[in-house]
């Protein structure tokens, strides 16, 4: 099944970041001699694809009572995604709670919970008319 927290998807994660490390090595082979500077390198610490997935685990973890659910690998990576890419991002309200309480947000982003619709959807119709302030 396709489903969040499924067993092919959570293949499919561990899959895609072991692919990303070892092109990023293919690209870069100086690494593989160099992996303590590179990782205290100014670079890596802002790379969105590796900052927002150990920024969103740690604020997961460190939430008092929250316990991991099978989907926090999905919203991770989505988030991931949308926090770094996207004007505009939605998911779950645990996860948009998470992302507020933590100040995950970019300022240029915008982000809307599952119980936002009306919400987003007025802020899509501004946007589009050329009027959004955000």
């Amino acid at each position: 099944m396709l489903a969040p927290g499924s067993a092919f998807n959570l293949y499919s994660s561990v899959r895609n970041e072991e692919e990303f490390k070892s092109e990023l090595i293919a690209k870069c082979p100086e690494l593989r001699h160099r992996i303590s500077e590179f990782v205290r390198s100014d670079a890596l610490r802002s790379c969105p694809s590796l900052r927002y997935p150990a920024l969103i685990t740690a604020a997961i973890a460190t939430t008092a009572g929250r316990k991991a659910k099978a989907g926090d690998r999905y919203d991770r990576s989505h988030l991931t995604k949308g926090l770094s890419r996207c004007d505009i991002v939605t998911c779950d309200s645990g996860m948009a709670q998470l992302c507020r309480d933590r100040r995950l947000i970019p300022a240029d982003v915008v982000l809307f919970s599952s119980s936002e619709h009306n919400l987003l959807v007025a802020h899509v119709e501004r946007t589009i008319a050329g009027q959004c302030d955000d």
